[in-house]
């Protein structure tokens, strides 16, 4: 009898014991944040943990998923990210209401905060800044670009560090390299502006289209008609266009 009340013991305790580790593991807590290894949603809030729990693995979202940071690999039909995302997220609808580093591919890809890696989808936002590439149908980033940005429409709200390609090609800021349009629009340039209409205040370097439109230029204009509207006489000059 003794020994049956012993081993009933040892089992408990063996089944306690796996359970409170398999707790300690779905619900490890970092700088008391409560973190899983691993989520999976059916449309939130019917998913495995709730939406403020950090996912740090892999991420299921079958209709729709929601957490607080995510790191790792996020892959679902619609996922949101509360906080930061680092690593590899795929999906139609991809957002994070903070900061990605890593690679965001959805048809729908947005970010609060900056974007270090790539984003790509058929539209591609960011509403601080890109470090690294944006490509799709429609990109933007709010905060200037420091690498490359591509799409049909592509725009920036600042400064462009690399090079911006787009059917219309559109900075507030500078571009300090190239950038390549249809249209392509900026408010200074150092570097190379190329395109069927190229605007621009200040260019440094040149400017290669069928017309090229500048206020102060000091490099080359190339086009069948370059405008240069400072200065004092010629300011539209067929073909060639010269000033230092």
């Amino acid at each position: 009898m003794q020994g049956k009340l012993m081993a009933v013991v040892l089992a408990a305790s063996v089944m306690v014991a796996g359970s409170v580790r398999a707790d300690e593991a779905a619900e490890s807590t970092e700088a008391g944040v409560a973190t899983t290894p691993f989520q999976i949603s059916l449309f939130n809030p019917v998913q495995a943990f709730n939406q403020e729990r950090d996912v740090h693995g892999l991420s299921l979202s079958l209709l729709y998923g929601r957490s607080a940071d995510m790191s790792g690999m996020d892959i679902g039909l619609v996922h949101r990210a509360d906080g930061d995302s680092k690593g590899l997220a795929v999906g139609l609808v991809n957002c994070v209401g903070g900061s990605v580093d890593g690679v965001q591919l959805a048809g729908l890809a947005h970010a609060k905060g900056d974007v270090t890696g790539y984003q790509l989808g058929l539209i591609a936002y960011t509403e601080a800044a890109l470090n690294g590439y944006q490509a799709g149908l429609v990109s933007l980033a709010k905060g200037g670009v420091k690498g490359g940005q591509e799409g049909i429409l592509a725009c920036t709200g600042g400064d462009v560090d690399g090079w911006q390609v787009g059917g219309v090609a559109h900075a507030r800021g500078s571009v300090n390299g190239t950038q390549v349009g249809v249209v392509a629009l900026a408010d200074a340039v150092d570097g190379n502006q190329i395109g069927l209409v190229n605007y621009t205040h200040k260019v440094s370097g040149m400017q290669i289209g069928g017309i090229n439109i500048t206020r102060e230029l000091s490099g080359l204009q190339i086009g069948l008609l370059n405008f240069q509207t400072e200065r004092e006489f010629w300011k539209m000059v067929p073909l060639v266009n010269a000033s230092w």
